[in-house]
């Protein structure tokens, strides 16, 4: 229902038609751009997509997913009418093929945030503010100095609590404008693999311990929770996907305790 967009279209390397799809759809509407390049990764992606944005709120679709139509027109009322730097919503987790997906308790409650008090909530786990950037938008002074870890899985983790950080005002909508398409089949089952997945969500918790430490004095509270939880992923890790862990793993929480 907002028309004034810039909509950037990110092919990375996507080996079926979809680089075509996008031309197509590029050809019919003057306010789509796209890129063409090489397959990087989400992170790469993302980063091509902001560095050729020229508009002053940016947002984040990723790939299979959806928005509800007024998405846009929502959270930017709400970012301008709280003078919020980033306004951000729920989301319904649809699983593919499934006509029994959950349906989530609509209302359009707001709650303003400071930027303690989202990181609080950030670290938390609590509801209302999520690791992930596709369910928000973002005032584009507060993330135009952050880029994607390039090759990481959990990208989303330290460069939202960043943001978070450098906003002043966090407006959150309980409302799902956005739509995460889950497919369970696409979770790799390979051993390297999980592997990865628990090394970089890993090293993602302890940056975020150690971004705290150093740019949010006053939120040090907060880090026995965010290390507690890394005991958590150590132990899934261990029992969940039988990955056998170096006691360098244990030792780094300990001693970031001290």
């Amino acid at each position: 229902t907002y028309t004034n967009l810039e909509i950037i279209l990110v092919d990375d390397g996507s080996p079926d038609n979809c680089p075509a799809m996008c031309d197509a759809w590029k050809s019919r509407d003057p306010r789509i751009t796209v890129i063409h390049q090489k397959n990087g990764g989400l992170s790469v992606a993302r980063n091509g997509g902001m560095k050729l944005a020229t508009g002053e709120f940016i947002g984040f679709v990723d790939s299979d997913d959806w928005i509800e139509r007024n998405m846009v027109e929502r959270l930017l009322s709400a970012l301008l009418e709280t003078d919020a730097d980033i306004a951000t919503c729920c989301f319904q987790q649809e699983r593919e093929g499934s006509k029994d997906n959950k349906e989530y308790l609509k209302s359009l409650e707001r709650r303003l945030l400071s930027s303690d008090e989202a990181l609080k909530q950030l670290f938390l786990g609590k509801r209302f503010i999520q690791n992930v950037v596709w369910n928000k938008l973002f005032r584009r002074t507060v993330i135009s100095d952050l880029l994607f870890p390039v090759g990481k899985l959990y990208e989303d983790g330290l460069w939202t609590a960043k943001a978070l950080g450098n906003a002043r005002k966090i407006v959150s909508i309980d409302y799902p404008f956005y739509h995460y398409l889950y497919r369970p089949e696409s979770l790799s089952h390979d051993a390297r693999q999980k592997r990865k997945r628990f090394e970089d969500e890993y090293e993602m918790i302890q940056q975020r311990i150690d971004y705290i430490h150093e740019n949010k004095p006053s939120l040090e509270k907060l880090a026995p929770s965010a290390r507690a939880k890394v005991m958590v992923l150590i132990w899934s890790a261990m029992t969940r996907y039988a990955i056998l862990l170096l006691p360098s793993y244990f030792l780094s929480v300990i001693f970031s305790t001290s």
